[in-house]
Formats: C-alpha cells, structure tokens, sequence
C-alpha cells in the first residue's frame, strides 16, 4: 500500500487500476484534491455494486469506476475496455486483476492498453511472487522494450517501465 501510494501521489496523468479493492480507496482519498482522473476496471458485477457504494458515500466523484466484464481477445481474456475510454495519458497502472485463474490471468494489459499508456508510464504488478505473473512480465517484452524491477517484501510485487 505505501508503495502504490507513493507513486499516485509522485505520478502524473491518468492513473488506471485493474481489479478494484483496498488501493482504490487508498488513491482515491490520495488524488481528490488534485482533481486526478482515477478510472478502475472492475469485472464482478457484485464487487462493482459494493464498490460504488462506497465510494458514493465517501463522494470520489473523480473515480471513474467502470464495470468492464471479461471478455475473450486471442488467446486471453481481458476487460472489455468501454468506448468512451478515450485517453492516452495513463501515467500509472496498478494492474491486480483480473484473477489468476482467469485464462492468460494480467497478460492482457498491454497488448489491449497500451495505445492509451504515456511513454512514462509505470507499471505497478501485484503477486510477481507467483510465476504466472513473471511470465506475464516476460511475455511483454515481446510487445515492448521493458525492465521490471520486482519490489516489496520478498519481491511480491514489481515495477514495470518502458524502455
């Protein structure tokens, strides 16, 4: 969390968050004065009912939470991304969803994102402690130059750069 933290306050831009939770709250209370746009990706229609409670009671009005079911692409399923998801300035990625048993698990940010990620966009990826996700990581860099430094307690999450 003060990871994620310090890079939503540090970063510039769009923050995108996939897979909703604990850091959505904890950047939406971080970027409300600052007027940041906060979009988060959610794909459990239940999670995305309680979620938007909350965050109606807390008034983010600047969290933009979009229920964005999965969908098949090739090979992997991924978010539906909306249509009027119309930006090209994601600065910051927190990337914890969709699930791992989900088929090709995080792979799909990038080759459906990354159009719309800034040239200094950072990556943030939770659990790079499980395989799965490092071969995620390893996988992208035949999309695009990347360095990945794995960060955290016992490297459980890591940092992800454009090259």
């Amino acid at each position: 969390m003060r990871h994620v933290g310090g890079y939503a306050v540090r970063s510039e831009g769009v923050i995108l968050e996939c897979g909703s939770g604990a850091t959505t709250l904890l950047i939406g209370a971080l970027t409300g004065k600052a007027e940041r746009q906060f979009i988060v990706l959610e794909h459990n229609k239940t999670w995305y009912d309680y979620l938007r409670k909350i965050l109606d009671h807390l008034e983010f009005s600047h969290v933009t939470l979009l229920h964005a079911p999965l969908v098949d692409y090739e090979g992997y399923r991924w978010y539906r991304i909306p249509h009027n998801l119309v930006t090209d300035q994601i600065s910051l990625v927190i990337c914890d969803g969709p699930p791992s048993s989900n088929p090709g698990g995080r792979y799909g940010l990038l080759p459906t994102m990354l159009e719309h990620l800034s040239e200094d966009c950072v990556i943030l990826m939770d659990d790079t402690h499980r395989r799965a996700e490092r071969n995620i990581i390893d996988a992208w860099t035949e999309c695009r130059c990347l360095k990945a430094n794995r960060i955290g307690r016992l490297g459980t999450h890591a940092e992800v750069v454009f090259c």
